[in-house]
């Protein structure tokens, strides 16, 4: 399980009517099998993406939301292991996980750009 947190747009209740927060929104999320989002945005996940978001509820980042953290606990600590990219939609639809980029394979650029 991870945690997703982001300041975009949040659902009104109203269909396709959304606004700004007033708090850091959050959702506990599961990552998603790789072979299943693959399938879902027809063969773009490559290694440099990770997917994450329920499959029936729809809960993860919305309009608004993309470069927002994706952080897993790995061996006790949090770590940010995603940058939200794109969706379905303008917020997270039912059985459409919400991609992020894969940032564990950017740390050492990441560490090279920091240091300069």
């Amino acid at each position: 399980m991870c945690l997703a947190s982001e300041w975009g747009l949040v659902p009104t209740g109203q269909v396709n009517i959304y606004k700004l927060p007033n708090n850091l929104q959050k959702v506990k999320v599961p990552i998603v099998d790789k072979a299943k989002c693959t399938r879902t945005y027809n063969s773009f996940i490559d290694q440099n993406k990770i997917c994450a978001g329920w499959p029936h509820n729809g809960k993860g980042a919305c309009k608004g939301d993309s470069g927002g953290p994706l952080a897993c606990v790995i061996e006790k600590r949090w770590v940010m292991v995603g940058c939200a990219s794109f969706g379905s939609g303008s917020c997270p639809v039912p059985d459409k996980p919400i991609v992020y980029s894969y940032l564990p394979n950017y740390y050492d650029w990441i560490d090279k750009v920091r240091k300069s």
